[in-house]
């Protein structure tokens, strides 16, 4: 699912993030507009299920990629 704009235009919260995971997401992805809500620098690195833009410099919080197998295979 694409998070990216989910508060309310402005990237996404962590709240929105587990609201999104439990509605049934396998991974939430993001785009540039990921940090516009400050929370995500702290629970993106801990997330394996939330994408950042790969292309994002080397340093970056959260993962830019990943292999996934969903829920339904």
């Amino acid at each position: 699912v694409n998070g990216e704009n989910a508060a309310g235009g402005f990237g996404i919260t962590e709240e929105i993030f587990r609201e999104t995971i439990s509605a049934g997401a396998d991974v939430v992805t993001t785009g540039n507009h990921v940090w516009d809500q400050r929370d995500a620098l702290v629970f993106a690195p801990r997330e394996e299920r939330f994408l950042r833009p790969s292309n994002f410099p080397k340093g970056t919080p959260g993962r830019g990629s990943g292999v996934y197998i969903a829920r339904n295979g």
